[in-house]
């Protein structure tokens, strides 16, 4: 499902990583965001997007307050290093369809999303989302 622009990592840690955009973009796709929330360290100010630092609820809420419920990625190129050997850092970029909550596609979107994910846990400690038309 993923196209890896880099292999840098050993098999355990590509593992981590694959396991967890996996969960994390069909979470999006099949229930929502809010799936996504238990794969937060914790509900602190870790997500920012257009320059908004929210809290994993406060997104699913921003979300919602635009009539979006769920959403499709197409188009993923990604690539991930280890920042320490407690860290992955992900970078992908790719074509994210937002879904309102009647089931209709609203609008298309380029995404570019970075994680900052923890090897132990596949917890995201900082998420960072930017979108352009």
């Amino acid at each position: 499902m993923f196209s890896l622009q880099k292999n840098l990592l050993p098999k355990d840690n590509n593992s981590v990583v694959n396991e967890f955009l996996t969960k994390f973009y069909n979470n999006i796709k099949t229930g929502g965001w809010n799936l996504n929330l238990e794969l937060y360290k914790n509900n602190n100010k870790c997500i920012s997007i257009d320059n908004n630092l929210l809290s994993p609820y406060e997104y699913v809420c921003y979300l919602a307050k635009k009539n979006i419920s769920k959403g499709t990625i197409e188009n993923i190129t990604s690539s991930w290093q280890l920042i320490n050997i407690d860290t992955i850092l992900i970078s992908l970029s790719g074509i994210i369809s937002f879904i309102t909550f009647n089931n209709i596609i609203n609008y298309k979107k380029i995404i570019f999303e970075s994680f900052i994910i923890s090897v132990k846990d596949g917890k995201i400690l900082n998420h960072n989302i930017h979108l352009r038309d």
